[in-house]
């Protein structure tokens, strides 16, 4: 299959790291479209999450298409410096992998379900940008279409499964109940919302901040307060949890701003956007306490014991069969559509004798040949497509092949 990818995640690179090469949506966009029109590929797809950055290639013949040294190349980036953290996939594996990926078996909160969306909107993003192309649309469709059958089927157990909830859950291992507790929400994006709504869920006093454009358009979570956002150093000290998420690639916390603020009463601060948004100075400042994404991941998983993984494999390869099924006769089903357009041509024609001595209207009599032709056609395909289950696809080809030559020889 001519399908690749590269990525840098959680697993082998720190968040000092991750957040080199953390891309907002405009930088995916101008990153995508350099690299399919460099590179002419057929296809380029960005996954772009708090703890990894993917890109994903499809070409026709170039065997020898490198998605990382094509990355480095269009972000001016020495290729040899940042080698050791990148994985790269090719073929099956690249597949199975964004498969696995889609349901949270590779995600640092093991089986999270923002994943889902989050792959979902990244071909989205690329079809929006016309650099997707028929591959990495099947692709990520079987991906997303088989994680959520996981996420209905399946119960993945190893922690909560959202960085919102164990973010909630490791706060309330520090203070036991979270009720009543004070609560500054630091971003207005999916992530600032979910998390307020969990900490509001919790029973905090929780205030999201919002900026001033934003106002009257954005939506705030049921039970939470609206913080101007301008205004969310000179409250720092009437929170006792702090919590940033927003997507920008600044920092919304800068070490200077809180030391001048900062009466010294204990409170804990948790960053869990990438690239960062608390300057990880603040840290050395008496009585804060500080944590990022990296600090928030799962338990270690026994694979070969967790009968959630297990279960979910089984779904998984059901649909990584059908996806490599349809690559594999993909190339065949211009001739599938042809021999069904012959077949269907053939049935209308064979019928018009009897349909017009029916006691039908000229344009009902055209109406059920139409239909009839249709029905044909659906047939004659869905029947040459069922035998790519009991017959490889060389032999399919082969079979299609002299089907199109006697189809074309009937059609004359």
């Amino acid at each position: 299959m001519n399908i690749k990818m590269t990525g840098i995640d959680h697993s082998n690179a720190s968040i000092e790291y991750r957040e080199l090469f953390a891309l907002t949506r405009s930088a995916q966009v101008r990153l995508m479209e350099q690299m399919k029109d460099t590179y002419s590929l057929s296809g380029c797809v960005i996954v772009n999450t708090c703890n990894r950055t993917e890109i994903w290639i499809s070409y026709e013949q170039d065997s020898s298409a490198d998605p990382y040294d094509m990355m480095c190349n269009c972000k001016g980036i020495d290729p040899t410096e940042y080698q050791p953290l990148f994985v790269c996939r090719s073929g099956a594996e690249a597949v199975r992998h964004l498969f696995e990926l889609g349901c949270g078996l590779k995600s640092k909160v093991f089986g999270e379900e923002q994943i889902i969306t989050q792959i979902n909107d990244s071909i989205t993003l690329a079809r929006e940008t016309g650099t997707s192309d028929a591959v990495l649309e099947a692709l990520f469709r079987n991906a997303v279409t088989a994680a959520k059958k996981v996420k209905t089927d399946v119960r993945l157990i190893a922690v909560d499964r959202s960085v919102a909830h164990t973010a909630a859950q490791m706060l309330e291992s520090k203070y036991g109940s979270l009720s009543g507790k004070r609560v500054i929400v630091i971003g207005n994006g999916e992530m600032g919302r979910l998390t307020a709504q969990v900490l509001a869920a919790y029973g905090c006093e929780v205030s999201m901040t919002l900026r001033q454009y934003k106002k009257g358009t954005a939506v705030i979570p049921s039970g939470c307060r609206v913080l101007d956002y301008d205004a969310r150093i000179d409250h720092f000290n009437g929170a006792e949890i702090i919590i940033s998420a927003t997507t920008s690639p600044h920092y919304t916390l800068h070490y200077e701003d809180i030391s001048r603020v900062y009466n010294g009463s204990p409170h804990i601060l948790v960053d869990l956007a990438v690239p960062r948004d608390i300057d990880p100075e603040i840290a050395k400042l008496d009585g804060l306490e500080l944590y990022d994404i990296d600090t928030l991941g799962g338990a270690n998983i026994d694979e070969g014991t967790n009968e959630g993984i297990r279960q979910a494999k089984v779904i998984l390869d059901e649909y990584i069969e059908d996806f490599e099924t349809w690559y594999q006769i993909r190339a065949m089903i211009p001739k599938i559509s042809q021999i069904s357009e012959i077949a269907a041509y053939d049935v209308e024609n064979r019928i018009k004798k009897s349909v017009r001595q029916m006691p039908l209207k000229p344009d009902e009599q055209t109406r059920l040949c139409e239909t009839v032709n249709k029905a044909a056609y659906k047939a004659v395909e869905k029947l040459m497509l069922g035998l790519r289950k009991t017959i490889d696809a060389g032999t399919l080809d082969e079979y299609i092949s002299s089907m199109e030559h006697s189809a074309a020889t009937e059609g004359r």
